[in-house]
């Protein structure tokens, strides 16, 4: 469970203000900005395409492509563009009359590149699944001059599965993009002969196994460009129906904030300190927030021997007014620390809440509480238990053991992320019934957060292994916002995100046809966006501010 949570403390991020931005309407322990988080003429308008630089890059053409070996053309119901994809199978090796030089291996599919000289950046992205476990070094994807020995490849015969674990690749189609840099591979900065790409199935023969893998839309191109574009907000969302707020961070601002569905109206709810905000803020009811401060017991140690462990307060703050009410907390154990090895030290026990989430029409809470020890240099993994509380005096009335985020569904199931794994609880009073609903088995892992649709019948979720950049030999695995029907068990993605970093922060609008999730697009900008269940499409929902952590009250 190593790193299983972070503990967000915010930074101060003091803006400062002129005296133009003063509203004397503002509400009690309130600022009204008069700002809206987004501006449709800061979105980009969809890049062009970048041009595909085979020669012939489809499939539905049979002398389109060389193939050799067990390396087939071939229909499939569920091919990615047109009707035929290619199939690469280790059940028999090269022809040695048709293919002298790639005798002994098992399948080849080779495309020239319609380019004259090799680019400063070249990109090859393609959909790839397979049917079967892929062993490590099984497939390899080259660019080269002389496809018939390889000697000279400009991906210097890295393979290409070698840096996903067997789970990773499966039968849903995955997007790979990988990038080769002109610059980082010296042995090949001349462009004789004609340029080709080339993929190579030939894996050891330790391998008893059959091997089968489909390749479809394969792209080479001069750049590089991301599968998913922004849109400008939809319609439905710019006059969205409805009074729910979205509750988020506004780091430019340094505050818990709130705003309509469509960004405007944003406010800085600036009773609520953030210099020791622990995890994210939660809406309780239509008019409270929920925030963790983290607190230091002893506050000010009488000896610099003494660790003092952290604890947290948890508040409940109306957001129109001043007003503020301590409704749980926890307490850490201090520790202490002379030298090594000293029978007088002892450790720190740290005891935090990292998240809450209020299902108020039963008058109940689920409050993740983590602890760990810490001594000198040393700080335990995590270990989070989720604590079921009455809301109306917020004592405990039910635990799971070992959990992290849950989050209430509208027929009053609880989902919860554990160890690459989502969870549904049953309680009834104190009586708790658990069900793992589904487990991740790569080691790419899930995002540590889950929603549930409105009707509480499918739970949002974010999973790494469909789709991955691969630059000089780095994997950077990107996340699919995808849902699992709880009643079917079927999982569909919905969006890859390959257009920044995904953070933890994932949720369903009221209506259901939309998804809030927070991106960052760079190292200083981090913006929540929306997507749009029927279209597919996304964009930023907060464009003009910093800001992530959006979540609709519902």
């Amino acid at each position: 469970m190593k790193n299983l949570v972070i503990i967000l403390l915010l930074p101060l991020f003091f803006a400062c203000k002129s005296d133009d931005d003063t509203n004397t309407n503002n509400p009690d322990g309130g600022e009204i900005t008069g700002e809206s988080s987004y501006n449709p003429d800061l979105v980009p308008p969809p890049a062009n395409p970048l041009p595909n630089l085979l020669k012939n890059a489809s499939f539905e053409s049979d002398d389109a492509w060389i193939v050799c070996g067990d390396a087939k053309i071939q229909e499939l119901p569920d091919a990615k563009e047109g009707q035929r994809v290619v199939k690469l199978s280790n059940t028999s090796i090269c022809d040695q009359a048709d293919q002298p030089f790639f005798t002994n291996r098992t399948a080849i599919l080779i495309q020239t590149l319609d380019i004259q000289e090799l680019p400063e950046l070249l990109t090859v992205s393609f959909w790839i699944k397979s049917d079967t476990t892929i062993p490590e070094d099984a497939l390899r994807l080259f660019i080269t001059n002389e496809p018939d020995s390889f000697f000279n490849s400009l991906a210097g015969g890295d393979s290409l599965v070698k840096y996903f674990s067997e789970e990773s690749i499966n039968n849903e189609w995955s997007r790979i993009k990988m990038y080769y840099q002109k610059e980082d591979n010296p042995l090949f900065i001349s462009n004789q002969g004609t340029l080709s790409v080339v993929f190579q199935l030939e894996p050891s023969k330790s391998y008893n196994e059959n091997i089968t893998i489909y390749l479809d839309q394969i792209k080479v191109s001069d750049g590089t460009e991301s599968f998913t574009q922004p849109d400008k907000m939809p319609e439905g969302l710019v006059n969205y129906q409805g009074d729910s707020k979205i509750l988020f961070l506004n780091t430019t601002s340094d505050a818990v904030s709130s705003m309509n569905p469509n960004g405007s109206n944003v406010i800085n709810h600036t009773q609520i300190p953030t210099e020791f905000l622990v995890g994210i803020p939660q809406w309780l009811d239509n008019d409270q927030i929920t925030v963790q401060q983290k607190t230091f017991n002893p506050a000010n140690p009488s000896s610099t021997n003494i660790i003092p462990a952290s604890g947290t307060d948890v508040f409940k703050y109306t957001i129109n007014s001043d007003q503020n009410e301590m409704i749980y907390q926890t307490v850490g154990d201090p520790g202490f620390f002379r030298v090594p090895n000293d029978p007088e030290n002892k450790e720190a026990i740290d005891i935090e809440v990292r998240r809450n989430a209020w299902d108020t029409s039963r008058n109940r809470g689920a409050l993740t509480i983590c602890g760990r020890s810490r001594l000198d240099l040393f700080t335990s993994d995590d270990i989070c238990n989720i604590v079921i509380v009455d809301t109306n005096n917020f004592e405990e009335i039910a635990k799971i053991e070992k959990g992290f985020n849950p989050v209430w569904s509208s027929t009053g199931r609880l989902a919860y992320y554990y160890e690459n794994s989502i969870f549904v609880a049953t309680i009834n009073g104190n009586d708790v019934t658990v069900t793992k609903v589904y487990e991740n088995t790569s080691i790419s892992g899930l995002l540590q957060e889950v929603d549930w649709s409105p009707d509480g019948k499918e739970i949002l979720f974010a999973e790494k292994g469909n789709g991955a950049n691969i630059n000089n030999g780095e994997l950077s695995t990107f996340y699919t916002i995808k849902t699992l029907n709880t009643e079917t068990n079927k999982v569909t993605p919905l969006l890859a995100i390959d257009h920044g970093q995904l953070r933890t922060n994932l949720s369903w609008s009221p209506d259901g046809n939309y998804i809030l999730y927070s991106l960052t697009k760079n190292s200083e900008k981090t913006e929540i966006w929306w997507f749009e269940v029927s279209s597919k499409k996304t964009g930023p929902l907060t464009n003009t501010i910093n800001a992530f952590s959006g979540y609709w009250k519902k």
